[in-house]
């Protein structure tokens, strides 16, 4: 009789000992799923959206040239680079909007040495074709070669007479002086006194392209005074100051700006960006600048004694630009930097 009782007391004690381990199996998952968790934030890595550039990668150069907003247009020094320069502008002139130059869709134009001149006769209202009819037609040795000069092979001199003859008849009816020039300009030259590059902004257009393209040895140094202040300045080519032509840029970039910066190069050259235009003016409140940098590659090269490869290489860089018009530019190292190279070999 007393077996029943032990065996409901021993089925009692069982079924109080499962009870408390159930208890503690659930207590113990409790803890550590709060345990895995706590581990899990330790190497919980938050969710961050990818950066992505601002501009798109397949946007082309005809994008950028109809965009509404406008750009700046540098030019960097090249010698004899004016040619490949006004054949590669002529071919935006001709392939996307006749009137390109001519609209406030250019808002400034900068240079240095050959890409001092191209600036100049831009800013006077002269069209690229114009002015690739110039220079085919007009920059031969003969109009240029004055002798004798001092520490150089030519004065200069004759070099601005042609080109001050040219705007005066190409735009008869206006001012030849930087400060009142159709698209804003100013462009680099060298002082020789102060070893310091200097922003020319007001004078003779004739002589400031003279002065920023006085390539040393090849014609001598120019000098330039200054309406506005007791300084007078001894130039050379703007080109050793200023080696990718942009800092005349300067007075003209806003925050939010886009600049086309048109070089010479070749396929292994690494343009600078947008940090080094801002580094160049020593202005860090262009954050947004944005840089679409054109390479001209193998394009011939013209020189004082080869003038009869300018226009060559000024049909090769018309061309060449034409083709690349519609090309997808790449993305550079920084944000807001794009590159297209324009390639002549072939055509």
């Amino acid at each position: 009789m007393c077996r029943p009782n032990r065996i409901r007391e021993s089925t009692g004690k069982v079924s109080v000992g499962n009870g408390w381990q159930a208890h503690a199996h659930i207590v113990g998952i409790v803890i550590l799923a709060v345990l895995l968790s706590k581990v899990g934030n330790c190497f919980h890595v938050e969710y961050q959206p990818p950066r992505y550039r601002p501009v798109e990668p397949k946007m082309t150069l005809r994008d950028i040239l109809l965009h509404p907003d406008g750009f700046h247009l540098a030019l960097a020094p090249a010698f004899f680079g004016f040619y490949g320069y006004f054949g590669a502008l002529a071919a935006w002139e001709d392939q996307v909007d006749s009137a390109i130059f001519e609209k406030s869709r250019v808002k400034s134009v900068a240079g240095a040495s050959a890409g001092a001149m191209a600036a100049i006769l831009l800013s006077a209202g002269v069209s690229p074709n114009e002015a690739a009819v110039f220079c085919s037609n007009n920059v031969t040795l003969s109009k240029f070669a004055d002798f004798p000069a001092l520490l150089a092979l030519f004065r200069g001199n004759a070099f601005q007479k042609t080109i001050h003859q040219f705007l005066r008849e190409a735009r008869p009816h206006q001012s030849l002086l930087i400060e009142d020039a159709v698209i804003p300009v100013a462009v680099s030259a060298f002082d020789l006194q102060t070893l310091q590059g200097r922003i020319l902004q007001r004078g003779s257009m004739a002589r400031a392209a003279r002065a920023s393209a006085t390539f040393p040895i090849l014609f001598q140094p120019v000098g330039w005074k200054c309406d506005d202040s007791q300084d007078d300045y001894v130039l050379i080519d703007g080109g050793i100051g200023d080696i990718h032509g942009w800092k005349g840029l300067g007075p003209f970039v806003k925050h939010k700006s886009r600049i086309i910066h048109i070089q010479m190069g070749t396929a292994l050259y690494s343009p600078p960006g947008p940090s080094a235009f801002r580094s160049a003016l020593s202005r860090q409140d262009i954050d947004e600048v944005q840089v679409i940098s054109i390479l001209l590659t193998n394009l011939p090269q013209p020189g004082p004694w080869a003038l009869e490869k300018g226009p060559v290489a000024l049909e090769m860089a018309r061309k060449a630009m034409s083709r690349a018009l519609d090309q997808p530019m790449r993305l550079g190292k920084e944000d807001r930097h794009l590159i297209l190279e324009v390639d002549a070999s072939s055509v």
